[in-house]
């Protein structure tokens, strides 16, 4: 997935994700089995990015089921720090890498918010995909192709951070 810093928030994706997709393959050895190790963990993971480059990395959260996770507008970690963490994230458990859905109401927001930008000049702006994230177009994938028509269409945004999910066309063919 790509993040697309919007101003000065980042891209609202769970860093997980990142995680996830560059983790180690399904090997499960030494990973957390309890919320509370899934806790520990992820807080070790936080003062690891904290340390390699990203200062304001948040402290891990519980949702409202109990699971320890990202908030959501937590940054996507740069690929050196998720080398130098590696260590760390192969621990992560299973349940702790899955990537927050967003609502209906989310959901109805993201499509007022494509609609909207496709309103403004850009006719090739796709619908979220169920995960909330936009399958945008190769022509689209520097944020400056779309960012005076970010003005009219943040307030549809339902992110907090006003961040966007996107996916690149290698994440959409697995390579991501």
């Amino acid at each position: 997935m790509l993040r697309l810093p919007i101003g000065n928030a980042f891209t609202a994706v769970a860093a997980l994700a990142v995680l996830v997709a560059c983790g180690d393959g399904g090997a499960s050895a030494g990973r957390a089995d309890t919320p509370e190790e899934a806790m520990a963990v992820m807080r070790e993971l936080s003062t690891c990015l904290r340390a390699n480059g990203l200062p304001q990395f948040p402290d891990p959260v519980l949702d409202q089921s109990g699971e320890p996770g990202f908030p959501s507008g937590a940054p996507t970690p740069p690929q050196s720090a998720l080398n130098v963490c590696k260590s760390i994230t192969d621990r992560l458990p299973a349940q702790g890498q899955r990537v927050r859905v967003p609502s209906q109401e989310e959901m109805a927001s993201w499509r007022k918010f494509a609609q909207c930008m496709r309103d403004n000049g850009l006719r090739n702006w796709p619908d979220p995909n169920p995960d909330g994230t936009f399958s945008l177009p190769t022509e689209l994938l520097d944020k400056r192709a779309f960012m005076s028509q970010l003005g009219a269409c943040n307030q549809y945004n339902p992110d907090p951070n006003k961040g966007l999910k996107v996916l690149s066309p290698e994440d959409r063919n697995g390579n991501g």
